[in-house]
């Protein structure tokens, strides 16, 4: 196994060494076998700590059946999805699995990165109560400050969740102690009563406190908004909780099979990722678009109950139990199952939306208890804001984006100009070719062959994200949201109310081809007039002859010669001295343009001068002789 870490053919030799030398001891008589002593162990780690020998060794560990070993190993690779999915496969609670290592258990037991790593599979599990011991272990186990804190923040960040009374202090300047806090508030708290920051809180996880919080307090559209360009997020976890939320939202407007798809697909990339209390929540929410998938749902929720994830069963319990009264089916035992969960947990806002789905429910089968309900009702609007009331959330920052593709390029976010004289070339040229497809995906190999076509792309990825990071830095504070990564693709949003000179010239042009046969001259003219009004040079002038750009760049230019005759050719019967104009402003685009020289001929014709459409005829004649 050594050889095959290290990438070596002497490990057994150099083995057999150390055996003479009494470094390291024979296991058995195979020679094959070794152990030694904890100062060797820590020695060889600290002269080797490469995550990717870790990685390797692990995968070897693994392969060979030593599945405590291999756990240890991705915990110090800091792998902690590796971590976790080895533990699931070797079928073996943690505590179990260690017992059974082949190494002395106290390796395991007092080593801080494997307490770190169970903690985070525990988090990722939705075993908060666990996940907190397990973070406190690491805590008293690492040495280094830095990770002390680390375990310390992320177990503070858990503990607002285990219910009232269970929060601690949050060490201090913890931002994503604040973030969790936040979010716990908006789904348990009176929601005027959460001070929600109005300022600053466009990067992601504001964002998605603010999208859950709209969510909760029954603005659904409102939720979407915020939560929608969430999807692109570098943050696995923000964008796979704001994906799967919109789809939960968005059940009722979509395809059933396209919604259950989508959920499926979601819950596998969260098992992935190591959020399984995420997966197990997108695969109950299914039966909000099948009430046959109950059965499923259940029994997603007898497994967080089992597990101890309390707000996996929660939420799935809210699903259940919505689907049920959409269907028309008596929802009551699971409907207070969930209430009871609830108020356990300190949910007073989803407590009272499920006191009112129970009281609806009742009424429905006109059973006496809803005015019991009723009464509870009321004491709990004391507590949570009721729904239908609506909360006055901070408004989303708008976000509006200038873009000026032709001639000298430009960008303005929200009216203040873009400065990109810091920009490097590279970066520059990134932007460029993300502003020509605006709105579209570029994946990164594309745009690797573009900017760096004789480098490796391993290496042209790094310089890539490089890149990607000072085109954000010159965007502004809104950048995340529009220079967003898009799977392995990059993409330049556009937010409602954008301005693209680009689009805005391919849009008139569209209108009117399609309008041709049944719009006015005036209602074409016009919309020729706003296409050439768009074009005010050639596509992204200072990027020069670049090949990637040429192609694009005649395209247009021809498009916007054609448009300027077609123009013209309108304007000749009504209007023959603007027919002059419109036909010199598209030769300056285009001066071999045949239309163009025989349109401004008949042009000069018609306002009677003769001799400028003699010159004219004449001047093209001396453009196109050999």
């Amino acid at each position: 196994m050594c050889d095959a870490v290290l990438g070596i053919e002497t490990g057994a030799a150099m083995l057999r060494e150390l055996a003479e030398s009494a470094a390291v001891l024979p296991c058995d008589s195979s020679g094959t076998l070794f152990r030694c002593h904890t100062a060797v162990q820590h020695h060889c780690e600290s002269a080797l700590p490469s995550a990717r020998l870790y990685r390797r060794a692990a995968a070897e560990l693994v392969a060979r059946g030593y599945w405590a070993e291999a756990f240890r190993a991705y915990a110090h690779a800091q792998d902690w999805a590796a971590a976790a999915e080895t533990l699931s496969a070797s079928g073996k609670t943690w505590p179990a699995l260690r017992e059974s290592a082949h190494v002395p258990s106290a390796w395991l037991r007092e080593d801080p990165w494997v307490c770190l790593a169970d903690a985070r599979r525990l988090r990722g599990n939705g075993q908060f109560a666990q996940a907190c011991e397990a973070y406190r272990e690491a805590e008293s186990r690492f040495a280094d400050a830095r990770m002390t804190r680390r375990a310390a923040v992320e177990r503070a960040t858990l503990a607002h969740w285990l219910g009232p009374g269970m929060g601690e202090p949050e060490p201090p300047h913890a931002r994503d102690v604040t973030l969790s806090r936040y979010l716990h508030d908006v789904v348990t708290t009176r929601l005027d009563h959460v001070a929600l920051p109005a300022a600053g809180g466009t990067e992601p996880w504001w964002l998605l406190v603010r999208g859950i919080a709209a969510a909760v307090d029954g603005g659904l559209g409102h939720a979407r908004e915020l939560l929608g360009p969430l999807a692109y997020a570098e943050d696995r976890f923000v964008s796979l909780a704001s994906r799967i939320t919109c789809v939960i939202l968005g059940a009722d407007d979509a395809e059933p099979a396209f919604s259950q798809a989508e959920l499926g697909r979601l819950s596998i990339e969260a098992e992935s990722d190591g959020w399984l209390w995420l997966a197990r929540i997108a695969h109950a929410a299914a039966v909000l678009t099948d009430h046959r998938l109950t059965d499923d749902a259940l029994a997603v929720r007898a497994e967080c109950v089992r597990l101890g994830d309390d707000w996996g069963a929660l939420l799935t319990g809210v699903a259940i139990s919505m689907a049920a009264y959409r269907a028309g089916a008596d929802a009551t035992p699971v409907l207070r199952e969930t209430i009871e969960q609830a108020h356990r947990l300190g949910a007073v806002t989803l407590e009272t939306w499920l006191r009112l789905l129970l009281t609806a429910q009742l009424t429905t089968h006109h059973d006496p208890g809803a005015l019991t309900e009723v009464i509870h009702i009321q004491r709990h609007i004391a507590q949570a804001r009721p729904p239908s009331l609506g909360v006055p959330l901070p408004p989303p920052n708008p976000v509006r984006v200038e873009l000026r593709c032709f001639g000298r390029y430009e960008i303005a976010v929200d009216g203040n100009a873009c400065d990109l004289t810091g920009l490097r070339r590279q970066a520059k040229t990134l932007l460029w070719l993300l502003s020509v497809n605006a709105g579209r995906p570029l994946h990164q190999e594309v745009i690797a062959g573009v900017l760096w076509p004789d480098v490796a792309f391993g290496r042209a990825k790094h310089r890539l994200h490089v890149a990607v990071s000072s085109v954000r830095a010159v965007l502004g504070p809104n950048s995340h949201s529009l220079l967003v990564r898009d799977g392995p693709a990059y993409r330049l949003v556009l937010p409602a109310g954008s301005e693209v000179d680009l689009l805005t010239f391919q849009d008139a042009l569209r209108g009117w081809r399609s309008g041709q046969a049944s719009l006015p001259s005036a209602g074409l003219s016009a919309l020729l007039g706003r296409a050439l009004s768009a074009y005010r040079g050639e596509l992204i002038a200072e990027a020069g002859p670049a090949e990637w750009l040429l192609p694009e760049r005649e395209r247009l230019r021809t498009e916007a010669a054609n448009a300027t005759a077609a123009l013209a050719g309108l304007q000749l019967l009504g209007n023959p001295s603007l027919a002059v104009e419109t036909c010199l402003r598209g030769l300056r685009v285009d001066e071999y343009h045949y239309d163009l020289w025989r349109l401004l001929e008949e042009a000069y014709t018609r306002t009677g001068k003769r001799a400028a459409a003699v010159h004219a005829r004449g001047r093209y004649l001396e453009l196109i002789s050999p």
